[in-house]
């Protein structure tokens, strides 16, 4: 019994080891018992465990009731932006795999304006994003120098599978549609992170990043990072562009179990 890299389980015509979505990022068989840090969704509001971070008169986040999600949107400012972003960091947990899953619809794209989702913020993090000529990359954020820093890879460039069409899986992505962005990642400051998307209920990974025995230091300053949505203009654009972010959960996958010394306060 073997999966191959888009986790199809007995499907071994594409040999991957440990790389397929039958497996989680330590290469250990995906069961159905992942441990949920937490879980966001918008089938009533607002969600209270969300920040808004809003600059430019026009920017907002606004609830869609009937569509379940929130529309995060900018108008036409040069430095205008909207970010939709967790309060709590996702306590990272070494040697276990963190999957983090978020769905969305970047919608049209817009000159001079980028959309971001995925499990990040200002420092550290991963995101898929479309740039304003529509499009598509995935991006690595650090902050080892003590500026933020971005690698990003353009689709045309994704190591696993390009999802345009014309590779393995035969897939060709369209985000002006829902997706649903996966990833999940080995720490331990020099482990792999993985991205994909689940396309008709099978997790296709598209794309790794990997560090051990490649980076001279960490590749993230801190793993515990939050679920982020964000749409910025990077010069003056003109109308109105939004995204849509509908749900996203951040999972410990192997069991989770605070490690440290207890402590506890009482009242006589």
């Amino acid at each position: 019994m073997c999966a191959d890299r888009y986790g199809n389980i007995g499907n071994c015509g594409v040999s991957t080891g440990a790389g397929g979505g039958g497996y989680d990022a330590f290469g250990r068989s995906r069961t159905s018992e992942p441990f949920t840090l937490a879980d966001y969704s918008h089938q009533y509001g607002i969600n209270p465990e969300i920040l808004d971070k809003i600059s430019g008169a026009g920017s907002t986040v606004e609830h869609l009731t009937n569509k379940a999600c929130v529309s995060i949107g900018v108008t036409t400012g040069a430095s205008d932006y909207a970010i939709h972003q967790t309060r709590m960091y996702h306590h990272y947990m070494p040697g276990k795999s963190q999957y983090a899953l978020s769905s969305f619809n970047f919608q049209a794209a817009r000159e001079n304006t980028i959309k971001r989702t995925g499990y990040f913020d200002e420092r550290n993090g991963v995101f898929v994003q479309q740039n304003g000529n529509g499009s598509i990359s995935l991006v690595k954020r650090d902050y080892i120098s003590g500026i933020a820093s971005d690698t990003s890879v353009s689709q045309s460039d994704w190591n696993l599978d390009k999802l345009d069409g014309t590779t393995l899986s035969g897939i060709n992505l369209d985000f002006t549609k829902t997706q649903l962005f996966a990833t999940d990642f080995q720490w331990l400051g020099v482990g792999r992170i993985r991205c994909g998307f689940v396309v008709g209920g099978s997790l296709i990974y598209c794309h790794e990043f990997n560090h051990s025995n490649v980076e001279q230091y960490v590749y993230w300053s801190h793993p515990s990072l939050p679920i982020r949505c964000e749409v910025r203009n990077t010069a003056t654009a003109v109308g109105i562009s939004s995204m849509q972010q509908i749900c996203s959960t951040v999972l410990s996958e192997g069991g989770y179990e605070e490690s440290g010394s207890e402590f506890s306060v009482g009242i006589t």
